[in-house]
């Protein structure tokens, strides 16, 4: 039955509370329970551990934690200030780093500068179109997870 009690448990927290995400830093105790040889069967038991969990959450505050990138963007150096611009003030994000390097990109041998940063996943949805059109084609670009963070309190808030 503890199996069944354990499997009912870790597929409730599996299928989270708050959009379908998973419920994570999350410890549960069994302290006690009752048992009987012609009413208990596993599928009762997890149903109960199911609404349990569900029960237990409503009065909780979830939070839900979104992904963070790395981003980085070789850019045209006279296109710089337009692209930490965008970053900072309308991506959420951070800049780390900035380097200035010499680059036949294009076959061109233009000056370019590169930006390290950081940016909320959401965030860098359509930011290749944006930086197509403000470099003339003119940029490389990687995005790759970094860790997760506390998402936004105005995002819960139009859910």
């Amino acid at each position: 039955m503890f199996y069944a009690i354990e499997t009912a448990v870790w597929n409730a927290l599996e299928s989270g509370v708050l959009l379908g995400a998973p419920v994570l830093n999350t410890k549960i105790t069994l302290t006690g329970g009752s048992f009987s040889e012609n009413r208990s069967t596993d599928t009762i038991f997890q149903m109960c551990s199911a609404s349990l969990i569900k029960e237990l959450f409503q009065g909780a505050t979830p939070v839900l934690l979104e992904p963070v990138m790395d981003l980085e963007v070789s850019a045209p150096s006279t296109e710089v200030k337009h692209v930490m611009n965008d970053i900072i003030s309308t991506r959420r994000g951070k800049v780390i780093e900035m380097k200035e390097e010499k680059s036949n990109f294009g076959g061109q041998g233009l000056q370019r500068t590169m930006i390290q940063a950081v940016v909320p996943l959401q965030e860098t949805v359509g930011y290749s179109t944006y930086l197509r059109s403000i470099t003339k084609v003119n940029f490389c670009m990687r995005i790759l997870l970094k860790s997760f963070s506390l998402g936004r309190s105005s995002f819960l808030d139009e859910i």
